[in-house]
């Protein structure tokens, strides 16, 4: 990683000492960084990848290609490995999940979540089949967890410990919860439900065998 790291620095016109401001760290990491060990967490090796304008998979390869431009247009989004939301019956892990970062541009972003900000999105997989055709098992789907007020949209949400992606509709007498999916019938949730809204289904990705 030392010859690639110490490129891209004279790329950016950029010292050690400058380098460890901008990541918050002491110099001594950084400069361990220079000769050869990576970032302990991915998202210190994420932070690094983006202050440089590089991406992650370049330094964990320790490349030698040229240095290009720095990615100001991009944006990390985090993606929750572990993490299914049910299309079907509910589930959840209480065990925190493994994180990754899934890189898009902000055009692309503005695009499927025009109201969320990049900090506010995250990347969780949907598991059944009770929102067909909206969203397949084994999408990944895009969450803007700043939006948590109930209204006519998909949302991910727990009800009763169980994680789910619902369709929600208000009603006179509250909150119901409806499958695009016709097999499942829709159910109303009272008081003595427990309801935690994540956030609001932005979009979704396939990956289909072909």
């Amino acid at each position: 990683m030392s010859s690639f790291l110490s490129k891209v620095l004279t790329a950016r016109s950029l010292t050690q000492s400058e380098l460890a401001r901008r990541m918050g760290v002491s110099r001594q990491s950084v400069y361990a960084w220079c000769n050869g060990a990576l970032p302990r967490s991915p998202q210190t090796l994420s932070k690094l990848a983006q202050v440089l304008g590089v991406n992650s998979d370049a330094l964990i390869a320790q490349n030698d290609a040229p240095v290009s431009a720095p990615s100001d247009g991009f944006v990390d989004i985090p993606y929750l490995h572990g993490v299914e939301a049910s299309c079907g019956g509910g589930s959840f892990s209480e065990n925190f999940p493994d994180i990754s970062r899934i890189r898009v541009s902000h055009t692309w972003l503005r695009s499927h979540a025009p109201t969320a900000s990049a900090n506010s999105v995250q990347i969780i997989t949907a598991d059944g089949d009770s929102m067909q055709p909206t969203i397949d098992d084994g999408d990944m789907i895009l969450i803007d967890v700043s939006r948590t007020e109930a209204g006519d949209a998909i949302y991910a949400l727990v009800i009763n410990g169980r994680l789910y992606i619902k369709r929600l509709q208000r009603t006179p007498k509250g909150l119901r919860v409806i499958s695009d999916n016709p097999i499942y019938p829709p159910f109303d949730l009272d008081a003595s439900d427990s309801v935690r809204i994540i956030g609001r289904v932005c979009c979704r990705a396939s990956f289909k065998n072909l």
